[in-house]
């Protein structure tokens, strides 16, 4: 109420979470044993993100097991990405059960370089979101269980189109919520999807 938003473009978050639940709970057996990253902890769509994860571990993934849920502090990106790097490796040295991290933003890279320097590879797998030129390696070492990919350019490329609409006349601001879609890049799945490519009409 009161917001000068004209429309918002983006993923159901909480569906996000609820998908990264389930794919975290295909990468383990009996037990999945989940510490949360938490960059940007404070954004919306991180809070729905793990809400989404908790209610599908608590409604319908009974074997997983969320240890802990740790927000990470941090100002500038390479600010954060080292203490998503210090998180991942401090929480792998006091954990002994662990087997899943899962990183509720695109900095999953760090926490995906913890696991192999703290000689986990193959004990703990990492779930994540979006797309880093290191995925296709952490995937194919086992590093990575999947990330799941919002294709950005393709989301900021409709908002732009639809404001243009918006500012010639053509349609008048809704205030609407637009769902895009998205993808889970795995190993079997990264050859097939295209990664940063824009459609245009």
């Amino acid at each position: 109420m009161g917001s000068r938003c004209l429309f918002h473009i983006g993923p159901d978050d909480f569906i996000l979470g609820q998908l990264a639940a389930k794919l975290a709970s295909l990468h383990c057996c009996s037990e999945t044993n989940v510490l949360i990253l938490s960059p940007n902890v404070n954004f919306t769509g991180s809070q729905q993100r793990i809400a989404g994860f908790c209610s599908k571990a608590n409604q319908e993934l009974k074997d997983i097991n969320i240890l802990r849920i740790y927000p990470v502090e941090g100002h500038t990106d390479k600010e954060i990405r080292q203490n998503v790097y210090d998180a991942a490796m401090q929480n792998i040295r006091t954990i002994d059960n662990l087997n899943i991290i899962y990183v509720t933003d695109g900095f999953f890279t760090p926490a995906a370089a913890a696991i192999k320097d703290s000689d986990m590879v193959g004990k703990i797998i990492c779930i994540g979101h979006e797309y880093s030129s290191k995925l296709s390696g952490y995937l194919n070492e086992g590093i990575m269980g999947a990330s799941i990919y919002q294709h950005p350019a393709q989301q900021w490329t409709q908002a732009l189109k639809k404001l243009y609409s918006i500012i010639r006349g053509d349609e008048k601001p809704t205030k609407a919520t637009i769902k895009v879609q998205c993808s889970i890049l795995m190993k079997e799945t990264l050859p097939f999807i295209r990664i940063g490519d824009v459609d245009f009409p």
